[in-house]
């Protein structure tokens, strides 16, 4: 937790080193995919976010977003264990996001932007089969991460008070890699 306020000091400290006249207040929505990458889940899941934010200029911004990385499967096999029928895990995964991002224009209305932030996330395992009989699979029903994240992002500006952005992150969720690719149409205000 300790981790979690002094990221967010620094957010703050810093934000004010960029702060001009043009800020403004971010309200965004956002769907995509997330694709889990590791073992058996070679599945991707509907993503959702809805974000909440401050623009304090052209270039820099700080949003507080909550996200929603849907509900894969993987099967896995326990050692030791013969089997024919694998047991199933399920991952459902969803929280916040709190991150700076930095927007570098390429012209008048088009921009690439980049960020680093923290992701809070809960997580739901659920085991299905009958040959898992280790109590450490059983009792692991999942629980809350904190995780650094990192993205980018392609951003065309509508008008001064809409935009729409494509976006790239990466998350870690119960050691497995989850590359979310997702639309976003921000409103400024």
């Amino acid at each position: 937790m300790k981790k979690f306020w002094l990221i967010g000091i620094f957010f703050f400290a810093t934000s004010m080193l960029y702060a001009d006249s043009r800020d403004k207040l971010i309200f965004a929505l956002g769907t995509g995919n997330a694709d889990y990458t590791k073992g058996a889940f070679n599945d991707g899941e509907t993503l959702e976010t809805l974000s909440f934010g401050y623009q304090y200029s052209d270039f820099y911004s700080l949003e507080l977003s909550y996200i929603d990385l849907g509900r894969v499967t993987d099967r896995y096999f326990p050692s030791n264990v013969v089997t024919i029928s694998p047991d199933v895990l399920t991952l459902e995964s969803k929280g916040l996001t709190i991150a700076p991002t930095f927007d570098f224009s390429l012209s008048n209305n088009w921009s690439v932007s980049t960020r680093i932030g923290l992701s809070i996330l809960d997580t739901d395992k659920q085991w299905a089969g009958g040959t898992v009989l280790e109590d450490f699979y059983l009792d692991d029903t999942g629980g809350t991460e904190t995780k650094f994240f990192y993205g980018f992002g392609l951003k065309y500006d509508i008008d001064d008070s809409m935009s729409f952005e494509l976006n790239w992150d990466n998350y870690e969720v119960e050691s497995v890699d989850v590359d979310a690719v997702y639309a976003k149409l921000n409103f400024y205000f």
